[in-house]
């Protein structure tokens, strides 16, 4: 019997699906976590750009007289310095996260590609494992 999975290839001895192939132009987990990153870095810079600010919207309802419990300029500097480190190291990961993550997207190519012919390396069917597995993914170039 000739079976057709997902607009592959046909062949007369699959009784299952090949693996899922990866979608083009699928964005992988890391692109949402520099996005996360970017938007959260906003906090330490709102902190880093006005502490005084920061805190009394965040801290001074909690207190009857927030002018007696306010921080010291001292302690807005501390901020101010921490805030901006914080916001550096999480723009900085975000960065690096986004530029890993084509070699990412590429390995797991390479990683499926490699798998599909494994599994029908010894298959005597109609196709070679290169035609079954070229719907799947590209071969990886042999210049890499």
């Amino acid at each position: 019997m000739l079976r057709v999975y997902g607009g592959g290839p046909a062949t007369a001895h699959r009784d299952s699906p090949p693996a899922a192939p990866l979608l083009k132009g699928h964005r992988y987990p890391m692109t949402w976590l520099a996005v996360i990153l970017f938007v959260a870095a906003l906090i330490p810079l709102w902190i880093a750009i006005s502490p005084k600010g920061m805190w009394r919207t965040t801290a001074a309802w909690q207190y009857r007289n927030p002018e007696a419990n306010e921080p010291s300029e001292a302690g807005y500097a501390v901020q101010r310095v921490s805030a901006a480190i914080g916001a550096l190291i999480m723009v900085g990961f975000g960065v690096f996260l986004l530029s890993i993550e084509d070699d990412v997207a590429a390995e797991r190519e390479r990683e499926t590609y490699e798998e599909c012919l494994a599994q029908n390396d010894d298959d005597e069917g109609l196709l070679t494992p290169e035609q079954w597995c070229e719907d799947l993914s590209p071969a990886p170039d042999s210049t890499g």
